[in-house]
């Protein structure tokens, strides 16, 4: 005769019969009342209120069970059948996963109302799914409505077109890889702190105001596309956009792509930490200082003349750039390249054969390796030479200001001294 044993387990009762597997009642998998529940939308509300969530799609709430909404561990489900809903995070939440695919459970057709993120709320993920669809909206009041992700596994992140406020990377272990191209806001950052961020499984482009992973020496891995493009979007005056200041323990594969494409009013650090990369420069509103720190290697080097360009170097920093490129700017939008230093210490710039500036000020840089050529360009002094490379500068002809600045010789025609006589800053 087979025996029953009846086992109190919290959270759930668990049946025993000799011979055979355990059994969960389904109850233990209820929304906001174990750890592995699936809550499906289905009122406008709190995320953290009851009477929003279901134990089943588009059934009656669950509010007497799940007075708080899903819990650690639980999959949230939006799809067709919650309607035209808006949910709102108005406070910290844990959640496995999330679904607004019309998966995990789901009717099958993807949710269309709208999910809304407030103001210093974070959203806690520790799964493997979390899927927005493209016909619902995320609205993150701003860059404090945070997504962190802590699980040990891989999550799977499709955006849908949705541009994120802060995202996390901070599970030991963990992974997160974007299904699709990943948006987080330009005042928003990307931050790795333990844990995988790999954009090359689906080969997706990253765009987000900053990118930091420096404030440890935790284990860490960033894999980039191979043919996708980082962008670095900051509006709101982020102090650095890339931060790689702590390289200790850091994996990096697949040197990233990254365009900086920035319109902030002040400067900005890339702090490279010595790595690889294939670098854009977009100049966009003349105010927009780029510093580069840490003596990087640029593959690849090209230059997006949108407005005046301020790109300067790290006092004692060497920039290497591996193939030959020309930098083109014009008389009314120059590029300004120097070292950062307001005491004129140099910095060195290491260049193959064939490289060009045009419309350009520099100031305080060595050149390396070979000459460089700087077609209607100013040298405002300390510009020299070191282990067989030169600039040779080739001003402008006739009576040219660039930028604000005028030249000796134009103030002399005799005079062949091709440096400013005067700025546009400078008193009459």
């Amino acid at each position: 005769m087979k025996r029953l044993i009846l086992g109190f387990i919290v959270g759930t009762i668990t049946l025993v019969i000799a011979g055979l597997a355990p059994v969960t009642p389904a109850y233990a998998l209820l929304c906001g009342v174990s750890m592995n529940g699936t809550c499906f939308a289905i009122a406008t509300g709190n995320f953290n209120a009851g009477a929003v969530w279901s134990n089943t799609d588009g059934g009656a709430t669950c509010s007497a069970t799940c007075t708080t909404g899903p819990t650690a561990g639980d999959t949230v489900v939006f799809d067709s059948l919650s309607g035209a809903i808006t949910v709102t995070i108005t406070a910290a939440a844990s959640i496995a996963n999330l679904d607004a695919s019309g998966g995990s459970g789901g009717s099958g057709s993807p949710f269309t109302g709208t999910l809304a993120h407030n103001n210093a709320q974070t959203l806690t993920v520790t799964g493997t799914t979390f899927k927005f669809s493209a016909g619902m909206t995320y609205n993150p009041a701003s860059a404090t409505a945070a997504i962190l992700f802590t699980g040990t596994g891989t999550l799977t992140f499709t955006s849908a077109g949705k541009s994120l406020g802060n995202f996390t990377v901070n599970g030991s272990g963990g992974s997160v890889v974007p299904a699709d191209a990943f948006t987080v806001g330009t005042s928003a950052t990307l931050t790795l702190t333990v844990g995988t961020f790999d954009a090359s499984v689906n080969n997706v482009a990253v765009s987000t105001g900053a990118f930091s992973s420096s404030s440890n020496t935790n284990v860490r891995t960033l894999t980039c596309s191979n043919s996708a493009t980082w962008t670095l979007t900051a509006s709101l005056n982020l102090a650095t956009i890339w931060d790689f200041t702590q390289t200790t323990n850091l994996t990096y594969t697949n040197p990233c792509t990254v365009n900086i494409n920035i319109t902030e009013t002040a400067a900005a650090a890339f702090q490279s930490g010595g790595k690889t990369f294939n670098v854009t420069y977009t100049s966009n509103n003349g105010t927009s200082r780029v510093d580069i720190f840490g003596s990087p290697t640029f593959t690849t080097f090209a230059y997006v003349n949108n407005a005046p360009g301020w790109l300067t170097i790290n006092a004692g920093t060497t920039l290497i750039i591996t193939n030959a490129f020309t930098a083109t700017a014009t008389a009314a939008k120059p590029l300004y390249f120097a070292s950062d230093s307001a005491a004129g210490a140099i910095v060195t710039l290491q260049v193959p054969s064939g490289c060009t500036f045009n419309w350009a000020i520099v100031q305080n840089v060595t050149a390396k390796n070979n000459q460089i050529t700087a077609n209607n360009s100013l040298s405002l002094g300390g510009n020299a030479g070191a282990t067989g490379g030169s600039w040779q500068f080739n001003a402008p002809g006739g009576a040219s200001i660039i930028g604000g600045y005028l030249l000796q010789r134009d103030l002399d025609p005799a005079s062949n001294d091709n440096r400013p006589a005067w700025s546009a800053g400078d008193a009459a």
